[in-house]
C-alpha cells in the first residue's frame, strides 16, 4: 500500500466511508485508537484494540488516584492538567483513547517551589523507572532540564497499582519549546481555565482554544525537532489530535486567533493546520487554514528546526516523514557532525525520560 492509498483509507475511516482495506497494524503503530475504534474490526484486531483501552484507563485511574491529595491540595493555586488523557476527553470523547505515561501539569514558574514541596510531601521524587525501581535524577540531569527545556525534571512515585506500579508527572512552566526566542505569557495562559472532573478527581485545564493551541505547540515540537525527530516522534496520532479536536468541538475560531497573535505563535498553529489538512480534507480545516494563512509564514512549511539557526529544508516528503520504513535512520544519514552531537547530548540526558 503506498502513500495515496494510506492517505485516501484514512480519510475514508475519519469521514465514516467504508473501505475494504486493511491496515490495522499501521494504525496501531501510530497510536490512532480513535481511529482504529471507527473501522469495522475483525475480532482479533477489536480484541487487541479493547486490551489497550483497558490498561490505558488502568493507568490513568491509578495515576489520578495517587494524585488525589495533590489535587486538593492544588485547588486554589493557578495551574492546569495538560496534554494526555485531559486531552482525549476532548479530542476523542473518552480519555483513554490517547496512552498517557505521565501527568502534565502546567504551573506559573514563580509557584515551582512550593508545588514542587507538594509532591515531595506526598512521597514523590525527581528520578525515574529503572528495572522496577526508582533512580533519583543527579543534580547535572535536574540542570539540564531546567536550561534545556520548558519543564523540570520529572517526579516519579509508586501508585499502589499493581497493574501499573508507577506514576511520572511533569512539571512545565510554559506552552513552548525552551528554544522559543520570546517569553510566552504565562499568566496570560493560565487565565484560560476551567475545572472538569477526570477519574473521580476534580482538577483544571486549558479552555477549548486554549488547549488546541497547546496542543499544536507541542505537536509542532515533535514534528521539528532534530532530537524528537530522531527519536521517531512524527506519528499520524499527532494529526489525529488536532483533527479529531476540531471536529468533535465547537471551537471559537477569532478567539483562537486572538490568543495565537497575542502569543506569537500563529505561524506555528498555521503550520499544523495546513498539514493536517493535507491528511484530512475537510472544510472545518479548510475554513482554519484560510484564517490563519494572512498570518503565517510559508517558508516553514518545507523545513525543520526549532530555531533560524538550525532550520534546515526537508529532502523527505510529508507522507515520507510519516510513512517510509526506517525513516529516522535515513533521517540521521542527512545530519551534520554538530546536529549527531546533540542528539547524543540529549539521549544522555533525556532519553531515560522520553
Amino acid at each position: 500500500m503506498d502513500y495515496i492509498d494510506i492517505y485516501r483509507y484514512i480519510k475514508s475511516i475519519a469521514t465514516k466511508v467504508n473501505s475494504k482495506d486493511d491496515i490495522f497494524d499501521l494504525l496501531l503503530k501510530h497510536k490512532c485508537y480513535y481511529l482504529l475504534s471507527l473501522l469495522p474490526l475483525e475480532r482479533a484486531n477489536k480484541t487487541k484494540l479493547d486490551m489497550i483501552l483497558a490498561m490505558n484507563e488502568i493507568s490513568q485511574k491509578a495515576n489520578y488516584l495517587r494524585l488525589g491529595e495533590i489535587f486538593k491540595t492544588m485547588s486554589n493555586e493557578n495551574y492546569a492538567v495538560i496534554k494526555g488523557s485531559v486531552f482525549a476527553k476532548k479530542a476523542y470523547l473518552k480519555p483513554n483513547m490517547k496512552s498517557s505515561l505521565d501527568i502534565d501539569l502546567l504551573i506559573h514558574p514563580s509557584r515551582l517551589k512550593y508545588i514542587k514541596d507538594i509532591f515531595l510531601r506526598n512521597g514523590f521524587v525527581q528520578g525515574y523507572i529503572s528495572r522496577d525501581r526508582i533512580i533519583p535524577y543527579q543534580r547535572e540531569e535536574m540542570v539540564f532540564y531546567v536550561s534545556k527545556s520548558h519543564q523540570i525534571a520529572p517526579f516519579v512515585a509508586t501508585s499502589g497499582n499493581k497493574l501499573s506500579p508507577f506514576v511520572s508527572v511533569d512539571l512545565n512552566f510554559s506552552i513552548i519549546w525552551g528554544e522559543f526566542k520570546d517569553k510566552i505569557d504565562i499568566d496570560y495562559v493560565l487565565s484560560e481555565t476551567q475545572t472538569e472532573i477526570l477519574y473521580g478527581q476534580i482538577i483544571k485545564k486549558l479552555s477549548p482554544e486554549m488547549e488546541f493551541i497547546q496542543i499544536c505547540l507541542h505537536h509542532y515540537k515533535d514534528l521539528n525537532s532534530i532530537y524528537l525527530i530522531s527519536k521517531n516522534r512524527i506519528k499520524l496520532n499527532l494529526f489525529c489530535d488536532m483533527f479529531f479536536y476540531i471536529i468533535n468541538n465547537d471551537l471559537d475560531v477569532e478567539k483562537m486567533i486572538f490568543i495565537s497573535e497575542k502569543l506569537n505563535v500563529s505561524m506555528y498553529i498555521y503550520y499544523c493546520l495546513y498539514y493536517c489538512k493535507q491528511i484530512f480534507m475537510h472544510p472545518k480545516l479548510e475554513e482554519l487554514v484560510l484564517k490563519y494563512k494572512p498570518l503565517s509564514y510559508e517558508d516553514l512549511l518545507d523545513s525543520y528546526g526549532l530555531t533560524e539557526s538550525e532550520r534546515k529544508k526537508w529532502v523527505f516528503s510529508f507522507f515520507e516523514r510519516l510513512f517510509l520504513e526506517g525513516f529516522p535512520e535515513k533521517f540521521s544519514e542527512t545530519l551534520s557532525y554538530d546536529e549527531k552531537l546533540k542528539i547524543e547530548m540529549n539521549n544522555k540526558f533525556l532519553s531515560i525520560y522520553t
